[in-house]
């Protein structure tokens, strides 16, 4: 396999869903039990059985001030696998205004999934900035 299946994309997708709307239940079965999450939203690292709800609690803080924000995910690059786990990273080209300035961010989600039952489930996943452009 030299790319990540529709199922592999499917929680990278709803990490991605969640960070556009806020809408906590796009996190529903995305996260294993245990894992880690490392973001630019302090603490920046939240780990643990209640790290996706911190996570999500405080990211919802960060993007309140943000209006009309749009995600154009990209294909994903970087795959790998190895047994129940796979590897890859998920290109985003983020649109939104800020204190009535328009920007243009690119990031990547890199997450880490590992299968359990049929079902893959985020253990680990960052997110990055690449690159920051305002329409000053």
């Amino acid at each position: 396999m030299s790319a990540p299946d529709a199922s592999m994309l499917w929680p990278a997708r709803c990490i991605v869903r969640f960070m556009e709307s806020g809408e906590q239940s796009l996190l529903d079965g995305v996260f294993a039990e245990r894992c880690e999450i490392i973001d630019s939203v302090a603490p920046f690292l939240f780990t643990g059985p209640r790290a996706p709800d911190e996570w999500a609690e405080r990211f919802r803080r960060h993007i309140a001030s943000h209006e009309s924000l749009q995600a154009e995910v990209r294909p994903a690059e970087e795959f790998g696998a190895d047994g129940d786990r796979v590897y890859f990273s998920l290109p985003v080209l983020w649109r939104y205004t800020l204190r009535g300035i328009a920007y243009r961010e690119l990031g990547t989600l890199a997450v880490v999934l590992e299968q359990r039952y049929g079902t893959w489930r985020v253990i680990r996943s960052s997110w990055s900035v690449a690159s920051t452009e305002s329409a000053r």
